[in-house]
């Protein structure tokens, strides 16, 4: 019998629920996490952040694009529509266009440079206090996301909000020399 397109999220999904319960290492966490938003969300980029409000500042905790994306890297969080929505409100935050990603992102030209046209931001909770300790961000084509079952992404982050949490001060603690943007 063939697998239907939700049997096979579903089943994803269920490989990243077995890794955190088996509070197997972050990297085999990131690894199942990048498996199921790969084939869940058409996607260019995809990476992990942790929020700092008392540093007003997101830290990259995961990258499956080193290259372009570094693990470390920074970012200043300004009074913007979109840091209300994602990290006050904790609501998601889908632009769907290079024209919405501009509005929100300081680094907008260089992400239109490796065919990042769309965003998808999902806030990630302390699953004990509802705090927003985190973002999974997910990038790719313009209008990428069009079809795409966005709260699914809801589902992910709150299975890795644990790993996020348990990661957090060896990712804040490490140098960062780069140039800080801004969301």
């Amino acid at each position: 019998m063939a697998t239907t397109m939700a049997e096979s999220h579903l089943n994803l999904i269920i490989d990243v629920a077995k890794e955190t319960n088996y509070n197997s290492p972050a990297a085999d966490i990131w690894r199942a996490l990048d498996t199921a938003v790969s084939a869940i969300f058409p996607n260019q980029l995809f990476t992990i952040s942790v929020y700092d409000q008392a540093t007003g500042t997101t830290c990259r905790l995961y990258t499956m694009r080193n290259d372009v994306q570094p693990l470390g890297a920074r970012k200043k969080v300004t009074q913007s529509a979109w840091s209300k929505q994602v990290l006050h409100d904790g609501e998601q935050f889908c632009g769907q266009s290079i024209e919405e990603i501009k509005k929100s992102f300081s680094e907008w030209e260089f992400l239109s440079t490796i065919g990042c046209e769309s965003v998808l931001n999902t806030p990630v909770r302390n699953n004990a206090t509802g705090a927003i300790v985190g973002t999974l961000n997910i990038l790719g084509e313009s209008h990428a996301f069009d079809e795409s079952p966005v709260k699914l992404a809801v589902v992910l982050g709150q299975l890795v909000s644990g790993a996020i949490e348990a990661c957090r001060e060896d990712i804040l603690s490490m140098p960062f020399e780069g140039k800080m943007e801004t969301v």
